[in-house]
């Protein structure tokens, strides 16, 4: 049936010992537009464009609608690989955006908030930091 694990962490559909198609459908179709989107954010990559591509050619196989009663353990771990690979990408962006920068967006070294903003502020990042 399937692990435990949940979106981008691995698991298209699974939580616990059931399979849920709305859930694998979901996850499915970010990773499918995941991919397409970074696709078009390393045009100017070959080596980051290659591993998108890679990835993008093993979803098909992945489809949730191929798996009505769940996706076998094997293709669950390959699901898992699959969305470790768009999240390495998305580092990979992410590193090379700081780098044309100047330097890491969490560098500490944040400008304080326009005055009246502070108590706003500091609520976006703790909701920030729930969602992690």
């Amino acid at each position: 049936m399937g692990g435990n694990v949940g979106s981008r962490n691995g698991g298209p559909g699974w939580g616990g010992a059931f399979w849920d198609p709305v859930i694998a459908q979901r996850n499915y179709q970010d990773a499918v537009r995941d991919v397409n989107r970074l696709e078009g954010a390393v045009r100017d990559n070959p080596d980051i464009l290659r591993q998108l591509r890679d990835i993008g050619n093993i979803l098909p196989a992945l489809d949730p609608n191929r798996y009505p009663n769940g996706m076998p353990r094997d293709l669950e771990k390959l699901f898992a690989q699959a969305m470790t690979g768009i999240e390495q990408v998305e580092v990979q962006l992410r590193r090379k955006v700081e780098e044309q920068n100047g330097g890491s967006i969490r560098s500490g070294s944040r400008q304080p908030p326009p005055p009246g903003y502070d108590d706003a502020v500091a609520d976006y990042f703790r909701r920030l930091s729930k969602d992690h």
